[in-house]
């Protein structure tokens, strides 16, 4: 506009089919007035070349700086969920309310590759809802594990269903309904044997690899859904927490384990990520309740001379303790930027970097592990 207010021209964005959404939500002018950001509903930051001279913006030439997780309507929540890291690559994989699937590079921080969880069993796309306007709980991403030689990605969806690609192709290569309730938490076995899948029905249900067929039965003695499980590191047991605070041990035909706490005391477990056990009591505080920390995981290595254990929780922290974390009431370091509750965090391979999802903020952090005081 000029003085008068009078609209000078205008830029249309709709050309950029690599957006998820270019409702604009903020702009800015560079300092030489010759470059825009924008900032859109999509979650993403749009870099225009503009001259303001002419009066022109050359859309072709966008450049996409920022790419992030979005829902398309204001009726859902869109809380991230899920996070994932490769083995031995740079790269991680996160999921969310907006039914994609997506992988980053750890290096430039960039989104390498946005794959659609709206898919039918032929593995073509399922249009929005005529009536809803949108997609449903049924594509939903909440959760995600990628097998220990990196070959396959799992999914658990809002609705029970888990989807599972091929990182060779990115096709996905089986779709199952696990329920009738969201899978919170999913992992490969440590020999890449296995998928166990914990439902907010319950149950859990472990499935062969790569044929996917669902080894032997349902089972699941849980008083409430499913919150957390984690492998043995020989592939023959699992533990889990779930919503009503237990932390309960099963063997891989489905056998509750009732000794388990003792069997299992000196178990280097295979990932650390329930949040009610011998080696994280330290990380409840006096003002926190059973639901206040959402995930675990600990590091696979000693940085300097302590395993570390990082903590997501309510309040929006990722808390960082030594682990075991033991002592009541340990003392942390605490990481702030997430603006809503924290959903998961997961350590890099070498143990050199630290991510983190949030909920509500649709945020996906990378925080750096440099040095611990002893």
């Amino acid at each position: 506009m000029n003085k008068q207010y009078a609209v000078l021209f205008t830029i249309d964005l709709s050309s950029i089919k690599e957006s998820h959404s270019t409702q604009v939500k903020a702009i800015t002018l560079s300092m030489r007035q010759d470059r825009m950001m924008v900032g859109t509903f999509g979650h993403e930051i749009i870099d225009l070349p503009i001259n303001l001279q002419s009066n022109t913006c050359n859309v072709a030439q966008a450049v996409i700086k920022i790419h992030g997780h979005f829902a398309p309507l204001a009726s859902w929540t869109n809380e991230v969920w899920g996070l994932a890291i490769f083995p031995n690559q740079e790269k991680y994989a996160t999921c969310s309310d907006d039914s994609k699937l997506m992988i980053w590079d750890t290096t430039t921080k960039k989104c390498l590759k946005t794959l659609p969880l709206n898919l039918d069993k032929t593995g073509a796309l399922v249009p929005m809802d005529d009536n809803f306007k949108g997609l449903t709980k049924s594509f939903m991403g909440r959760s995600i594990d990628i097998s220990p030689r990196g070959d396959f990605i799992a999914v658990g969806l809002n609705d029970g269903m888990v989807r599972i690609f091929q990182t060779s192709t990115w096709k996905m290569v089986h779709m199952q309904k696990c329920g009738k309730e969201w899978i919170e938490d999913l992992k490969f076995s440590p020999n890449g044997k296995y998928l166990a899948v914990g439902g907010h029905d319950n149950m859990i249900q472990i499935f062969n690899m790569p044929d996917c067929k669902r080894l032997g039965k349902v089972f699941g003695k849980s008083s409430s859904y499913i919150t957390h499980l984690d492998w043995s590191q020989d592939s023959n047991s699992l533990r889990t927490n779930d919503g009503s605070y237990e932390l309960l041990y099963y063997s891989t035909n489905g056998n509750q384990i009732t000794s388990g706490a003792s069997q299992f005391r000196d178990e280097p477990w295979s990932t650390s990520s329930v949040v009610l056990g011998w080696a994280q009591q330290g990380i409840w505080q006096s003002c926190q309740d059973g639901s206040d920390i959402n995930h675990a995981d600990r590091s696979h290595k000693p940085v300097g001379d302590t395993q570390l254990l990082a903590t997501a929780d309510d309040s929006g922290k990722v808390n960082v303790y030594k682990y075991p974390s033991c002592v009541d009431r340990s003392k942390a370091v605490m990481g702030s930027g997430h603006s809503s509750h924290v959903t998961k965090v997961r350590f890099s391979p070498k143990d050199n970097y630290l991510f983190s999802t949030g909920g509500n903020d649709s945020a996906v952090m990378q925080w750096k592990v440099t040095s611990i005081k002893q």
